[in-house]
């Protein structure tokens, strides 16, 4: 590699860098996004408890446990993958074809607003395009050296348990080992082909007998059934120009004139197995997707196929900077690649801008949802979530420690029908208020079109007393008159040593005596058990006292930072005491030492008021 191509590459990667660190952690988390952290972070299960594979979940538990989880951190590890595929792309095409082409297919990547897009999303594409071009650029190696094939079963096993459809690139590089074997007739890469993807195979048989055994059950509305034409079409549209792609013109033209302009300049310049090869990656994902028994159409499932259309796309540098078979000099051809440059930038410009600052093409927005919920909302407010997984982000914003009652997606309610789940939760004589949270796009058209799961609660009696609507979903506040009264969650906020908050507690009077209600957040993750006292006072003298574990049997909850756990502690008291308060005290139970907090009783440090018992 010459100086100038040297730097040449270096400008492409920062660029690539650049593009996708703008506004990294402005938008909020969607639901998929805190899915990814929701799995990554507990354990076994929740690695194994999505139908997708468990690697980029492991990846990113690990990664979130370094870097902590703002939007930010958390979408940076792909933004690494992201970028990290460029280099992988212009090493790949430089063995197939000349340096301006390399180049040229790594400024389309670095560019991409469908690849920019992906590399700012807390998912696994950007992972899967960096594992496929790492499998490509270790084939040839694998072919002659036994190490190199080590670290392409290595990659493949990786890249099988990121996503599905790396199936694609598996596929084709497995047979084009097999095609150069028998050409040549050694048997050593032959040997190495064998072992290679037995390996594979031993490697992943478990997980996919865990899927297996699992009842999958698709989403209707992610079932695309598009004729072959549309689909090309979609993809190629995609591909060019993102998710976000220009509304107000026609690209179909621009983009065949692109290919065939770059199909020629590749042939021209004699790469003719970047042609085979692009041609195979880009009509095997399409017909993976339109002639499957139940096609799951979703341009990002085919983020293997990018890089194709990139070397194809880039192709038309091969046919300005060819020499031998040209007329064109070294100036005409400068020229004409500045201005392919120049079209590049121009295209996909727009389609960047718009998918920075387009509210059309950005993510729903459950951070200014919660910032706009805070001044009504309560900690232990109840929420009815109507679409699949919609608490997962809420709660990363909202926090609080209410009970939820997650819909079944996957479920319609036609009229007269009642959610057992929602049913149990309006006839719960704790719940003191219920907020029913709807995504605009999924919860009116596809989960509830006859509005059934409104009138569940207005047949419970409920009226709608404040509503919240931000960019994408919808926030309602049902309450009733035999719902109000009730004791309501008394912000706290109040800090024991530094380890644990106590942010809200009720408190309620009822023929036993007392029931409190707690409400804890780990400040820093709790590594020995904590007890916590209750005890129920009338002028300094105690009347009552519980004594328990903070989080109780779940206390493992309050083991990383930011942890929730809800407790409740019974005391009990005659009826006719009066002029009682309620205040804690939280100590380790194997010193009897009390944390340190701001005590509101003298005669007792660290001990912090709650609230006054009502009166029976």
């Amino acid at each position: 590699m010459r100086p100038g191509e040297r730097l040449a590459a270096l400008a492409i990667v920062l660029l690539a860098f650049a593009l996708r660190l703008y506004r990294l952690g402005d938008q909020s988390l969607w639901f998929d996004e805190a899915g990814s952290l929701d799995w990554a972070t507990h354990g076994i299960a929740g690695l194994t408890g999505d139908f997708n594979p468990p690697l980029y979940y492991a990846s990113l538990g690990a990664w979130v446990s370094l870097t902590g989880t703002s939007e930010f951190a958390l979408r940076y590890l792909s933004l690494l993958a992201s970028v990290l595929a460029v280099p992988l792309l212009i090493a790949v095409v430089r063995r197939v074809a000349s340096w301006p082409v390399a180049l040229g297919a790594g400024l389309v990547l670095a560019t991409s607003p469908f690849a920019v897009y992906y590399g700012q999303e807390a998912r696994m594409y950007s992972l899967l395009l960096a594992e496929t071009l790492l499998l490509g650029w270790l084939l040839p190696h694998a072919m002659r050296r036994d190490s190199a094939a080590a670290g392409y079963a290595a990659t493949a096993i990786a890249g099988l348990l990121t996503h599905y459809f790396f199936v694609v690139p598996l596929a084709l590089s497995g047979l084009w080992w097999l095609a150069s074997t028998l050409r040549t007739g050694k048997a050593a890469p032959l040997r190495r082909l064998a072992v290679a993807h037995l390996a594979v195979l031993a490697a992943c048989i478990p997980w996919f007998w865990h899927v297996s055994q699992r009842a999958i059950t698709r989403r209707d509305f992610w079932r695309v059934q598009l004729p072959p034409d549309e689909l090309a079409l979609d993809l190629l549209r995609t591909f060019a120009f993102g998710e976000a792609w220009l509304e107000h013109f026609d690209q179909s033209w621009l983009i065949a004139v692109g290919l065939a302009l770059g199909l020629t300049g590749l042939v021209w310049r004699g790469s003719r197995l970047a042609v085979a090869g692009s041609l195979a990656v880009l009509a095997a994902g399409w017909a993976l997707v339109a002639w499957a028994p139940q096609p799951i159409y979703t341009a990002r499932y085919l983020i293997v196929v990018l890089p194709a259309f990139a070397v194809v796309l880039a192709g038309v540098l091969g046919a300005l900077t060819a020499k031998r078979r040209g007329p064109v000099g070294p100036a005409v051809a400068t020229g004409a690649t500045g201005a392919f440059l120049v079209v590049l930038v121009a295209l996909h410009a727009p389609a960047l801008q718009t998918l920075y600052f387009d509210s059309r093409y950005q993510r729903d927005d459950y951070r200014l949802l919660v910032e706009r919920m805070r001044p009504i909302a309560r900690p232990d407010d109840s929420f009815v979530f109507l679409s699949g997984r919609l608490d997962l982000p809420f709660r990363y914003y909202f926090g609080g420690h209410g009970r939820d009652v997650l819909l079944d997606d996957d479920r319609r309610y036609p009229p007269g029908d009642r959610s057992p789940a929602l049913v149990s939760l309006l006839a719960d004589e704790r719940v003191d208020r219920v907020w029913l949270v709807r995504s605009i796009a999924a919860a009116d058209f596809i989960n509830d079109p006859a509005k059934t799961v409104p009138a569940t609660f207005q047949a419970a009696g409920g009226q709608p007393t404040a509503d919240v609507a931000v960019k994408g979903l919808v926030a309602v506040l049902y309450e009733k008159a035999s719902w109000r009264g009730r004791a309501a969650a008394a912000p706290l906020g109040a800090e024991f040593g530094g380890v644990v908050r106590l942010d809200a507690a009720t408190v309620e009077r009822n023929q036993q005596g007392v029931t409190v209600e707690l409400f804890w957040e780990s400040v820093e993750p709790i590594s020995g058990p904590l007890a916590y006292s209750i005890q129920v006072l009338r002028g300094g003298e105690l009347l009552g006292q519980h004594d328990a574990q903070v989080g109780g049997r779940f206390a493992d909850a309050l083991g990383t930072r930011g942890g929730r756990q809800r407790d409740v502690a019974e005391v009990s008291l005659p009826a006719s005491a009066r002029g009682l308060e309620v205040a804690i005290a939280v100590y380790r139970p194997a010193t009897g030492e009390r944390l340190q907090t701001a005590g509101d009783f003298g005669f007792s440090p660290n001990l912090k008021r709650i609230g006054a018992v009502p009166e029976p």
